[in-house]
């Protein structure tokens, strides 16, 4: 009967530590989400502008620019002429960034509306919708 005894002992003390373990694991997976990567920078997009990206804390603001490589060479530094746009968004802990952003009037396009971007564990960007 002893050996019985042990046995049971041992896998309860197993099982419970087990639970212990899958507990840890989810608060720290909740109270520690992973971070969303610090973005400030540079960034030329799929859309054919580039962006100036400011991080501060948990906001992000961005100025976004078309290159306008239709014109000629000496006039490139005339950036935003098809569309030039702002942004403001509030970086939540689920990886997402949801705020707004507006054309300005330097561009040919007036266009506006709210954005949400969501952050893949690598820093990527892994969905947008408008």
């Amino acid at each position: 009967m002893t050996g019985n005894y042990r046995l049971v002992f041992a896998v309860t003390v197993l099982i419970g530590a087990v639970l212990v373990a899958i507990g840890l694991w989810a608060f720290w997976a909740l109270w520690f989400p992973p971070p969303i990567p610090e973005l400030t920078g540079t960034y030329l997009a799929d859309d054919g502008g580039i962006y100036y990206v400011q991080r501060s804390s948990k906001t992000l603001w961005w100025a976004g620019m078309s290159l306008d490589s239709e014109l000629p060479a000496d006039l490139q530094w005339h950036r935003g002429l098809n569309f030039t746009n702002v942004f403001r968004g509030t970086i939540n802990s689920d990886n997402t960034i949801i705020g707004e952003w507006a054309d300005v009037t330097r561009g040919a396009s007036l266009n506006g509306g709210m954005l949400t971007i969501r952050f893949g564990s690598s820093g990527g960007v892994t969905n947008s919708r408008g």
